[in-house]
């Protein structure tokens, strides 16, 4: 049986984007499994007394049920290297534990723990393999219109007016200035800046 995955940001006893992760993991449960009775994650969800303070991460294992729920300290990464890889049979729909075609990606590229792969997937722009990305183009900031995941803080920006969908191809990549990742984890307006003139081409 497939494996998936939420995680959700909690902050000095705040769970974020409850509601659009429930919207996730409902749709993904129905579009797997089939008809299924809803799962509404406030409802269910308890913050321990020591994951009351600080960041922690909720990460909730599921699939037709959720199995496990657990309450993690969390550390951002720490990435110093942006790469441009080509992904073409990379799919990633859904957020399931099986990350293998990822890491198969990193190991062909030689990655380290401070590297993140920006994937091409048929010529356009998706995502890295942790995250979604927004791009800065002088103007306004852009976010690829094909993701791999299509992820919560993304969709909370998108909802928000903050950023907008664009269909970036690899071609016209290096046109932008600037680069950030975001996830769950990862806030639009504290997540680290990356010039795009900085981040490694693809291999010919």
């Amino acid at each position: 049986m497939c494996q998936l995955t939420e995680a959700i940001k909690v902050f000095d006893g705040k769970i974020f984007n409850v509601d659009l992760h429930s919207e996730r993991l409902n749709r993904a449960r129905k579009d797997l499994f089939g008809p299924v009775d809803e799962i509404h994650l406030e409802e269910i969800l308890n913050i321990p007394d020591y994951a009351g303070k600080g960041l922690f991460k909720c990460r909730i294992t599921y699939a037709e049920e959720i199995n496990k729920i657990e309450w993690l300290a969390y550390k951002q990464r720490n990435i110093k290297t942006l790469k441009l890889v080509r992904g073409d049979d990379t799919e990633y729909s859904y957020k399931f534990n099986d990350r293998r075609g990822f890491e198969k990606l990193l190991k062909e590229n030689n990655c380290s723990e401070h590297d993140a792969i920006i994937i091409v997937k048929e010529k356009r722009v998706t995502d890295t393999h942790f995250s979604n990305i927004v791009m800065f183009n002088g103007k306004e900031w852009h976010t690829p219109l094909h993701p791999l995941l299509i992820g919560t803080k993304r969709a909370e920006l998108l909802r928000d007016g903050i950023i907008s969908e664009k269909d970036i191809l690899a071609s016209d990549f290096y046109n932008y200035e600037k680069v950030k990742l975001i996830n769950a984890m990862m806030d639009y307006e504290t997540s680290p800046v990356f010039m795009v003139k900085d981040v490694l081409p693809m291999k010919p």
